[in-house]
């Protein structure tokens, strides 16, 4: 009973989110212009800089450590070394992001946008925070208010503001501003009870921050990088306008492998640590997850071929005719995205095996293989050439991620087999 009641509001969440992230998609293509979105869309992709990369460590040690009984004040305190070197971190983050669409995707972004990231990766990094403590809790249905706040705010402020100002950056970003605020503002509203128990209570002892800190930063780093890549560097190939219609794409076509991955893993995970404890050898289990991975992958080219043959029929109900040419970047959008699926696949394979260290080595050496993949296509002028590499690129991930894997487990047999 306490897993359905967990579930539902997951459920809710997730329901509320795609719907308003429909419902942006088709505003949005009305009321701004593809060179305007493209650029908001490169800068906004970089919000999560802190949540996913230098503040992971920080969210996983709240989820990890946080009781009943636990203070803010001593655990604010005992956050606080681990926090500021972490900020620092961010810093040097971002203005590396505003050096890269300055000189790398040749957007046209001041240095004044460096202080806008930084403000907006800290509020959502707070919010993040937020739902670790309420999650860690318990309080379910409050984590849900919270992060439907979050995604309504998110979805409607910035183009109210550009409805009412102008469809211009600076309009949208006040707007995502004012999202983040809010949506902060409601999770400390949620955590009133919390903060009511002032300093008493007892701190963590069980990880220190740092060490979490230092643990998900290679983690995150490179899941973060595999995520941006594509549109990073579809800008650096493409015009103002095509990257609007790119970033667009994306945002539509995104639904397939954040769908794809969500119900591979629930179906897929639980049941390859129950067979490993249960005996399976090591073999099957990873015969089993190159099916499921390659299943994933097989189907979510399908839905993006889908999605591209019904554009004419979404063209009008639910995106504007000025975004019609967006269809020539579905699938190379819709691509580079579903190359993170089949990671997630071999990853559960290898925590259920008890291989930590190799989930990361997967991703770096599938995120750096990707990345030399589009970052190559993306130098030259062919448009065509780089269009077909982001939409194939699951495909090569696929091959490169399933002979990694089955080099270390036969590697790790064999070497099982000199010892004996």
């Amino acid at each position: 009973m306490s897993r359905r009641l967990h579930l539902l509001p997951l459920l809710a969440t997730q329901a509320t989110g795609l719907l308003c992230g429909l419902l942006g998609l088709s505003l949005a293509s009305t009321l701004i212009a593809p060179e305007v979105l493209g650029t908001y869309g490169l800068l906004i992709s970089a919000h999560t800089l802190a949540a996913f990369v230098t503040h992971q460590g920080l969210i996983r040690h709240v989820q990890r450590t946080w009781t009943a009984s636990s203070s803010i004040g001593r655990y604010s305190r005992q956050l606080f070394p681990a926090l500021s070197r972490s900020t620092a971190w961010l810093a040097i983050g971002t203005g590396i992001v505003i050096i890269y669409l300055r000189h790398g995707a040749g957007v046209d972004v001041g240095w004044s946008w460096w202080a806008w990231l930084l403000a907006v990766n800290i509020m959502a990094f707070a919010a993040h925070v937020g739902h670790a403590l309420l999650q860690a809790e318990q309080r379910y249905w409050a984590d849900f208010a919270v992060s439907s706040v979050g995604s309504l705010t998110r979805t409607f402020l910035p183009l109210s503001f550009a409805w009412l100002a102008g469809a211009e950056l600076g309009s949208l970003a006040v707007g995502f501003i004012a999202h983040n605020a809010l949506w902060l503002g409601a999770a400390a509203v949620a955590l009133l009870p919390i903060l009511r128990r002032g300093i008493s209570g007892s701190a963590s002892e069980e990880v220190e921050p740092a060490d979490a800190m230092k643990a998900f930063l290679g983690v995150g780093i490179t899941g973060w990088i595999a995520q941006n890549a594509p549109r990073w560097l579809a800008a650096n190939v493409l015009d103002a306008e095509n990257t609007g219609y790119f970033i667009l794409a994306s945002n539509l076509t995104i639904v397939v492998p954040a769908a794809i991955s969500a119900i591979g893993n629930a179906y897929t995970f639980p049941s390859l640590f129950a067979d490993h404890r249960t005996g399976s050898d090591a073999d099957a289990l990873r015969h089993r997850t190159q099916r499921d991975a390659a299943m994933a992958v097989l189907a979510g080219q399908v839905a993006l071929v889908a999605i591209a043959g019904l554009w004419p029929w979404l063209v009008g109900p639910l995106v504007s005719i000025r975004y019609d040419s967006a269809v020539n970047w579905l699938l190379a959008a819709g691509g580079g995205t579903l190359a993170t699926v089949s990671a997630s696949f071999y990853c559960n394979l290898l925590l259920a095996l008890g291989r930590e260290r190799d989930c990361l080595r997967l991703m770096v050496f599938s995120t750096a293989a990707r990345l030399l993949i589009l970052g190559t296509c993306s130098l030259g002028t062919d448009l065509g050439l780089f269009s077909f590499a982001s939409a194939t690129l699951a495909l090569p991930t696929y091959l490169l991620e399933s002979w990694l894997v089955r080099r270390w487990l036969s590697a790790r047999k064999q070497n099982g087999r000199g010892k004996d």
